[in-house]
């Protein structure tokens, strides 16, 4: 009888330790539903939980003979949803798997205690499947992992039909929300939908690029840019996380923060913004679309860049090079970063420069300067170098025509102000306490107000019939993302805000009226300018979004060498 009850236990525990994971696990997921994260897995649990008891049992598996196998086995899956919930309120950002890619960008960026919790959890599921791996029955594991197999088979081999079937018992596809699909699907499955559709997407690019439209576009660029003989200067400076404080109508300063000379320099009343593709982060995103005139839609993933292997795009700085013009790109920051080096000689920069701290063998032009206290290069020593170099161009250089693009980095989260060298200028008059962080991000405006004012100048005595083209990549992330800009009403009641961003353009030192214009459409307004106008009088300023969709497709083809 004994022997029949401890046999009936044995048979029963492993139904009784699902049963506790899964609670946990709803108990979990309902806590990070309630503190903002995604939603709680009892609101798709027919369609997610039983992949998560796949997962459950599966890693059980690995950990047959050991006495606490089932407790053992839910690490790995609570580790995982706990990691997937903490990214989203972090970021306000789905994982997908290509994100595995920038987790070094991902390291350098986090706060310290940010990036230990990672390394931490990757060293527990790490230990606790090494730890598991005792008495592993070899052929019982392969019969289990069939289904793990034959998910990632399909996934890999058959993107089309995997996703055609997923999407048949899903709870409806959201294209346009990944929180969205995670609320309705679940977080699991979503990674599989992102998936299947990145590799059903790279299958599909391959048939863009012989497209006759490809070639046919680039060719009227340099046509029309040919016709008006006009080769002037450009430069162009894509401006990290910046934004006007005067635009926050709920925070109340002692003081304008934007120093008057740059106040002085936009146009009175400002209108002019950017629509950037992406929210308080991804600078890449808004380069891509920048420097090559398409949206960023993510069909090959999170960051377009990523997915460049140096192969020649059609974008703006290789329509320049087939022009005649020297193309340089400046970076302030490190050349592994969203992929950036490969990514900019796969555009057409001719040359390419980081600070030789970070590249020191390339023979860079120019140093960090002292970055100890703020992690990141202070915008004024980038300017001055950068000037000094487009100087010596002017003075001495071949008579070509300079394409001169510039990324600085100062601004970016973690932020940080060196007090002894930028002591703080203006202070928040509000009845409430204003987030620190937002008043150390609106005293880095003074300064670097100043630095971009003192740029403007020089740019203009340098290099009197240039264009000038700034833009803010991105507004600057505070905590609660979109929703404390929404709070502090930032430029309003507008819905679009958190994607709004500074955009200022000067022809021949003059400022020139634009209005809100979205990131991609850069490169046209550019075009216009030295073509005299020509540029806007055919389709070209007029793309619908189905041909700017097939704009994309065909470029990404080129950008993957998608015909190789």
């Amino acid at each position: 009888m004994d022997s029949d009850k401890s046999h009936l236990a044995r048979a029963a525990l492993p139904f009784a330790a699902a049963t506790v994971f899964t609670l946990v696990l709803f108990a979990l997921t309902a806590w990070f539903d309630t503190i903002g994260g995604l939603a709680g897995l009892w609101q798709h649990k027919l369609l997610e939980l039983p992949l998560v008891l796949y997962l459950y049992w599966l890693f059980a598996e690995l950990a047959r003979g050991h006495r606490w196998r089932w407790a053992l086995a839910g690490i790995p899956v609570l580790t995982g949803y706990i990691l997937f919930d903490g990214y989203f309120l972090l970021f306000r950002r789905v994982f997908r798997l290509t994100e595995i890619d920038e987790l070094p960008e991902l390291l350098d960026i986090l706060p310290l205690p940010a990036s230990a919790g990672l390394v931490v959890a990757a060293i527990a599921i790490f230990v606790t499947l090494a730890f598991s791996l005792r008495h592993i029955l070899w052929g019982r594991l392969a019969l289990a992992s069939i289904p793990l197999i034959a998910l990632i088979a399909g996934i890999t081999l058959m993107p089309g039909r995997f996703l055609q079937a997923l999407t048949s018992i899903a709870h409806g596809t959201v294209e346009w929300s990944d929180a969205e699909h995670v609320r309705r699907n679940g977080r699991l499955t979503s990674i599989l939908y992102q998936e299947a559709r990145r590799r059903r997407s790279i299958e599909q690019i391959s048939s863009h690029y012989n497209a006759d439209e490809y070639p046919r576009r680039f060719r009227h660029a340099l046509d029309t840019l040919h016709a008006s003989g006009n080769q002037r200067n450009v430069h162009l400076v894509v401006y990290e996380g910046f934004l006007d404080p005067l635009r926050i109508e709920r925070l109340n300063l002692d003081r304008d923060p934007m120093h008057p000379k740059l106040r002085k320099l936009l146009r009175e009343g400002q209108g002019e913004l950017s629509v950037s593709p992406v929210f308080g982060g991804y600078t890449a995103q808004a380069e891509f679309e920048v420097l090559c005139g398409v949206p960023a839609i993510q069909r090959l993933g999170t960051i377009e860049f990523n997915s460049f292997n140096g192969a020649r795009v059609h974008c703006m700085p290789d329509i320049f090079r087939e022009l005649g013009y020297r193309t340089i790109a400046s970076n302030g920051y490190k050349p592994n970063f969203f992929n950036a080096a490969v990514a900019y000689r796969g555009t057409g920069f001719e040359e390419i420069y980081f600070p030789h701290e970070y590249t020191p063998n390339s023979g860079s032009y120019f140093s960090t300067g002292d970055v100890s206290k703020e992690k990141y290069m202070f915008d004024r020593t980038l300017f001055e170098q950068n000037l000094a170099f487009v100087g010596r161009h002017i003075r001495e250089g071949d008579g070509r025509p300079l394409f001169n693009y510039v990324l600085t980095i100062y601004g970016h989260f973690p932020y940080r102000l060196d007090t002894e060298k930028r002591p703080w200028v203006t202070h928040a008059l509000n009845t409430k306490p204003v987030d620190k962080e937002l008043m150390v991000i609106v005293n880095q405006v003074y300064y670097r107000s100043e630095a971009l004012a003192w740029y403007l100048q020089e740019v203009h005595r340098l290099d009197p019939n240039a264009v000038v083209l700034i833009v803010a990549d991105h507004l600057p992330p505070l905590k609660n993302r979109r929703a404390a800009y929404s709070r502090l009403r930032y430029l309003g009641d507008r819905k679009d805000a958190a994607n709004l961003t500074l955009l200022a353009v000067y022809d021949r030192g003059s400022p020139v009226e634009i209005g809100v214009l979205p990131q991609h459409g850069l490169p046209g307004l550019l075009f216009n300018l030295l073509s005299g106008g020509r540029w806007c009088k055919g389709e070209a300023c007029k793309r619908s979004p189905q041909t700017l969709e097939a704009d994309y497709l065909q470029l990404m083809a080129h950008a993957v060498d998608a015909g190789s």
